[in-house]
């Protein structure tokens, strides 16, 4: 999470700190989150909505990285691309490694025997 929040910074920075963008579309008359889309030089289009109504920060990245984007010599990006976001990495996106390392693998786990169970009714626990 930490490391989805160091990059959507990062996007929005990239946005106003540089002229490296251009406006694609402004809000529509009848949105009510009042999107802006915009397109930066390297081709990623972001969408970007302000809610002042509450202090807090959301942000979401929609990668084209499924399979059928996969380079036939390197597949399996948006499964490594989801480790990276959501686990980190031993520099990026932790406080304390060490510390975090046993509910990361706790969490893995879970998934794993979730993944492999094959009784409808304790997967749908």
């Amino acid at each position: 999470m930490r490391s989805l929040f160091y990059l959507s910074i990062i996007l929005v920075s990239s946005l106003t700190l540089s002229a490296g963008y251009k406006l694609i579309q402004p809000p529509l008359s009848n949105d009510p989150m009042h999107v802006h889309i915009y397109e930066l030089d390297n081709g990623l289009t972001v969408y970007l909505s302000e809610n002042n109504e509450e202090p807090k920060f959301f942000a979401e990245l929609s990668v084209r990285a499924g399979g059928a984007n996969d380079p036939e010599t390197n597949t399996g990006l948006a499964h490594y691309l989801e480790h990276l976001l959501f686990k980190g990495t031993t520099n990026l996106g932790t406080n304390d490694w060490e510390k975090e390392k046993v509910h990361i693998e706790s969490i893995q786990q879970l998934y794993e025997q979730r993944f492999h169970e094959t009784d409808p009714e304790k997967r749908a626990d």
